[in-house]
Parts: C-alpha cells; structure tokens; sequence
C-alpha cells in the first residue's frame, strides 16, 4: 500500500496528553505525546513518534523496536522521515535502521538545520533544505555524502521543494508567488511560472509527475464567503481565502481551479491514479475532490489531531488518517455512509483510522483493473459488480486462494464493498 507521508512540522504540533491505561510503551515518566505517524510505501513498516522515543511497528501493527529519547529532550524532538522501503529513519541528520534504530549513517556536514526533507523513490538519496537560507543538499544514503547542491527557493517555507517520484525535477519558489520546476541533477531553472495569489503555501507532485497540487492564500475583504481571519494581523479588515490549483507542472498552465477550500490546509494525498485529491482542513475536516473538474466528491470530521497524516492506499480504495488517540473521535458519518463505531479501523492504540471514502461500483471495478486477477476471476467478480450482488462478491473475495488475490487487493476489495453494502442498508 503506498501511504503518501506528510511529516508533522514540530513547530505547528499542540501535544497532547496521552492516557496512560493505553499505552504500549512505558518507557519514560515524561507523559508521551505523538508527534508524527510515519507509513513506508509497502505498509510494511510503521514509525510513531512520541516525545518519549521512536517505536517501529510491523505490518500487523505490532511494536518490532523502541529507541528512547535521551532525557534532555524536553522542548525539541528530533524531525523524523521514513523511506520509501521502511528500511530507514532519518532523525534530523542522522540516517538509523528502523530493525535496530541504530545509527547507519551521520550526513557530512551537519551544520544544516532541516527544514524539510525527503527521500527519492529507492531510498538511496535524501534532499534536505535548510532552514537557515534558501539551499537544498542532495545526500548519499550510502556514506552521508553530499552528491550536489542548489540555492534556489524562499525561505520560510517548509513544504519545498517537492521532489518528484521520478527524481528528476525539483519544484519550488522563486518567490511567495512563482514556482521554479528545476532540473534535479544540475539545479538549473526547466521553466517558471506565476499564480495571481498572495502565497503559495505548499506544493504536491502527481504520481504521473504531470500535475502539482498548490495551496494558495489570497488576502480578501473580511465578510468574503469562505474566507477566515488572518491570525495575528494588526488590519482586521482583510481575511484569508484558501484555494488549491492543479497545474500542469512544465507548462503552468492551469487545469483544474477549486476555489474555495474551507480554512487552512494541513496535508494533502494524491491518489495513485491522480484522479482525486484528500485535504484534512482546519474548518471543514477531511474533503475529496475530483482532480479533473474540481468537484467535491465526499467529506467527513477529522480525527482531532494538529496537524494530521494522510495518505491513500496504492489501490484508491481506503484513506489512512494519523490522528491524536487522546482525543475522541467525531460523532456523525466517515465517509460518505460509513458510522464511525462500526466502518473504521484503528491501529497502534488509535493512532492511525482507516475511512472508505467515496465508495463506488466504478471505484470496485477500478481496483479490480490494478489487481492483475486470473481472467475468469476478473470476469466473474465485474459480473457481480454488474449485477448488484455485493453479497455474492465479497463471498468470492473470500474464496480466492493467496495466489489468486494479493493481501493488498483482498483487503481494498473487501473494505471498499462492506462500505457499498452499508450504504445499501442504510438507505432502505
């Protein structure tokens, strides 16, 4: 399952206190507080970071190992961001194996304050840009070394650049109001373009590496629909208004405008098609939009939690939300018709929930195609599909061998169609 990561900015978390009758690890007379959930793309690996130590879980979601914070951490817990395979940490600027938590490799020159970073697909690479000014540092997993660097981007914004998958272009900004694609390799400018905003706040390739998602805040009159006060401004007579673009990313040509997205934007995911977007936002919670007319597709609370991860699952089906265990979760619907008490799952002692959202015919039919099933099996799950019988679908789901169906595919399947039945229930 591909979990698109959003790291949780230590300096926008409000810890909160986690109950104690729950708790896996008890390893520090410090109350534990969660800072960020990590997934590796496989979802074979897990990282919970807490202001007591890192924990790595396992696929079933049980505690593999734990490294302890040393006991002068009281206002500072280190960055942490998970590779790709699950295979390693890096916590600041130190690279550690998630089997031991041991360091593996200490990046050459250390003097750079992570503001954010991020890993290329296979692993071997990490891009980190400094908060300190305006430079990325491309590094070599291997033995910390620096293979290149560029000075390009503004400082004082943590969300660039964004790598794409490929590795081949860097996305960031010239200023708070035009974005640079640049060559990875060399640094040097692909093209630029400008958006007619105030600033842009965050950008998030496609998984097709055509398309950016950008997050964009536009001041307005106070009173303009949508629109939230700007915190901390002398001029109470303008507010915010949040949109986000899809851009085509080497053209800049504008494909899809959503033009109001309720209050502040705290993370996004593509879906591995690139068909739809998920926002968790600080207002309305959790909103899907259809990439290509910008339509709102479904919608649901937010866990609380400030801020929160998410991610799809590689098949579209599911949406993975890490969210705060102390906090209840919101009364009401998840998803489109799934109650909260009996369609969601949550793992690691509440850590981490997983949602339905918008569960379709279409969306079974589309994981089917992704699955890569025998042709008869293929043909007689559509025929269910086509026919209405969920129940006789999910009794074949069940049937099928391990080598008929993969885990990843008999659990989308099985959790996208309990949400259809649900809903057909429901409606009666």
């Amino acid at each position: 399952m591909v979990f698109k990561r959003f790291v949780m900015s230590l300096l926008l978390v409000i810890p909160i206190l986690i109950g104690s009758q729950k708790e896996m690890w008890a390893q520090s007379n410090q109350s534990p507080f969660v800072y960020a959930v990590e997934w590796s793309e496989s979802g074979d690996v897990v990282v919970v970071v807490r202001r007591d130590g890192i924990t790595v879980y396992d696929r079933a979601y049980q505690p593999v190992s734990f490294r302890p914070f040393p006991p002068d951490i009281t206002f500072r817990v280190p960055d942490v961001v998970l590779s790709p395979d699950g295979s390693y940490i890096l916590v600041n600027t130190d690279v550690w194996s998630t089997d031991t938590l041991e360091l593996v490799t200490a990046l050459q020159e250390p003097d750079v304050l992570p503001y954010s970073a991020q890993w290329n697909p296979n692993s071997t690479q990490i891009a980190l840009r400094s908060g300190a000014g305006r430079e990325t540092r491309i590094y070599n997993v291997a033995d910390g070394s620096i293979l290149r660097r560029f000075d390009q981007g503004v400082w004082g914004n943590g969300f660039t650049p964004a790598w794409s998958s490929n590795e081949l272009y860097f996305a960031t900004l010239n200023s708070m109001t035009t974005v640079s694609i640049l060559d990875a390799l060399s640094g040097m400018t692909i093209t630029e373009f400008s958006l007619n905003v105030d600033r842009i706040m965050g950008m998030w390739w496609s998984p097709d590496i055509t398309h950016l998602a950008v997050y964009t805040l536009l001041e307005v009159p106070v009173g303009t629909p949508g629109s939230f006060p700007i915190v901390g401004r002398v001029d109470d007579s303008k507010a915010h208004l949040t949109s986000i673009y899809i851009v085509e990313a080497l053209t800049g040509s504008i494909s899809t405008f959503i033009e109001t997205v309720p209050g502040v934007v705290k993370s996004l995911a593509w879906n591995r098609s690139g068909s739809q977007i998920a926002a968790e936002t600080s207002f309305n919670g959790i909103l899907i939009w259809n990439t290509k007319a910008g339509m709102l597709e479904d919608s649901f609370p937010s866990p609380p939690s400030s801020p929160l991860s998410l991610g799809f699952s590689s098949l579209g089906g599911r949406l993975f939300l890490g969210r705060n265990p102390a906090l209840p979760l919101p009364s009401g619907t998840l998803g489109s018709f799934q109650p909260m008490s009996n369609y969601q799952q949550d793992y690691l002692n509440d850590v981490v929930v997983m949602v339905m959202p918008a569960p379709s015919p279409g969306k079974l039919s589309d994981i089917i195609s992704q699955c890569d099933l025998p042709s008869e099996v293929n043909q007689s799950l559509e025929s269910s599909i086509d026919s209405n019988d969920l129940a006789g679908f999910l009794q074949q789901i069940g049937s099928l061998s391990d080598n008929q169906i993969s885990p990843d595919c008999r659990d989308e399947l099985t959790a996208v169609a309990d949400a259809l039945v649900y809903r057909e229930q429901s409606s009666i």
